[in-house]
């Protein structure tokens, strides 16, 4: 949401619709708080769901009991899971509470009537001249017009249609930049400590950057989800900025909805025998609407891969059970959508843009 939004052809489907006047800024503008909340957290793990204690009995019967120890493997994904849940849900609502306050001041203060026309008055002034247009036309292959993914037809689209887009966006950017500041006078500090979960590094798993940083990255991903595809922005990013004082460990979750993705996933492994996974990683990204098996061997040749080898490593049962085993500990850990993002075990769920990493990573990092 902060920031240039990355060229994609399926975002231009929103030249489609008009901007909407804006209701309720402060929901609009949640995801900038959202920066704010993880720039600080000083107080206690927030443990909200409080699991059962072992002797606790939930079932009396002729032979017996089954107590909350006996059913501790089957319930403790989703009391972890509920629990984050329950913290987000307090966030959320404290997230709604600060923003409406800090608007309602602030429109005070400048004497106008309303959040409302404060955040008009902030975006009063956007622009967008015809260089930009013709630079979003050239910079997205739109000289011939817009092939509509859905229908496969394509339309001339107007430099006003484009006008209009590329406005929407820009006073999006001014909001943000007009709240962070807001936030920044604030000096917002998050009293509850979202939760931190313990991950592990599995065996010669996918690794950018240093393995020992102070800082690590678990991301869950699926090579066939388009979100996972916008976060891969982020996550160059990351490294870009931060290098070795970050490690961003890669795990599969294929999910059932996505038949490319399992494939995907095995043959993005066999590259990574070969020392080649993040190359494989990429081009599987770059390319998501062409997953296939004849693609993957013509990615492994241009990464210089053995190609026996790797035609061999595809065939072998064992990589498609590594996958599973990926699934089965994603899953264990209640993660059940990608992307998913744990950063030193704090969970950052979606594609978020890179500056809501950069909040969590300098506070982890002491920067």
């Amino acid at each position: 949401m902060l920031g240039r939004v990355a060229s994609d052809k399926a975002v231009l489907s929103k030249l489609m619709f008009k901007e909407k006047s804006m209701k309720r800024p402060a929901m609009i503008l949640t995801a900038v708080f959202t920066l704010a909340l993880f720039a600080s957290c000083t107080g206690k793990k927030a443990d909200i769901v409080t699991p059962l204690s072992d002797n606790s009995v939930i079932i009396k019967y002729e032979g017996g009991t089954v107590t909350a120890k006996d059913v501790t493997e089957f319930v403790e994904a989703r009391l972890k899971s509920l629990n984050e849940e329950a913290v987000e849900l307090y966030q959320r609502s404290a997230e709604h509470v600060l923003l409406n306050k800090l608007l309602k001041a602030e429109a005070e203060k400048q004497g106008v009537g309303s959040p409302e026309e404060l955040m008009a008055k902030a975006t009063n002034n956007v622009t967008v001249s015809d260089e930009k247009i013709a630079a979003f036309i050239k910079e997205n292959n739109l000289e011939k017009g817009y092939k509509d993914p859905v229908t496969g037809k394509t339309r001339k689209i107007t430099k006003e249609e484009i006008r209009g887009y590329l406005t929407q966006q820009e006073r999006q950017s001014a909001r943000d930049l007009f709240m962070q500041g807001l936030m920044a006078s604030a000096k917002v500090k998050v009293m509850l400590e979202e939760p931190r979960v313990e991950i592990k590094t599995p065996k010669d798993a996918p690794i950018l950057g240093n393995p020992k940083a102070k800082v690590v990255i678990h991301e869950f991903s699926d090579f066939q989800c388009p979100f996972c595809s916008r976060a891969k922005a982020s996550v160059d990013q990351i490294h870009q900025h931060y290098g070795d004082k970050v490690a961003i460990v890669f795990h599969h979750l294929p999910l059932p909805s996505h038949p490319a993705a399992t494939p995907a996933a095995i043959a993005s492994n066999c590259a990574n025998k070969q020392e080649k996974f993040w190359g494989f990683h990429d081009k599987a990204f770059e390319n998501q609407r062409d997953l296939s098996d004849e693609n993957f061997k013509k990615w492994a040749k241009e990464l210089g891969l053995d190609m026996a080898a790797f035609e061999a490593c595809i065939a072998d049962p064992k990589m498609a059970e590594a996958v599973e085993e990926s699934k089965k500990y994603a899953e264990s850990l209640g993660v059940n959508s990608t992307p998913t993002f744990y950063v030193n075990g704090k969970k950052v769920a979606g594609a978020q843009p890179f500056q809501q990493f950069q909040r969590i990573i300098d506070a982890e990092l002491g920067l």
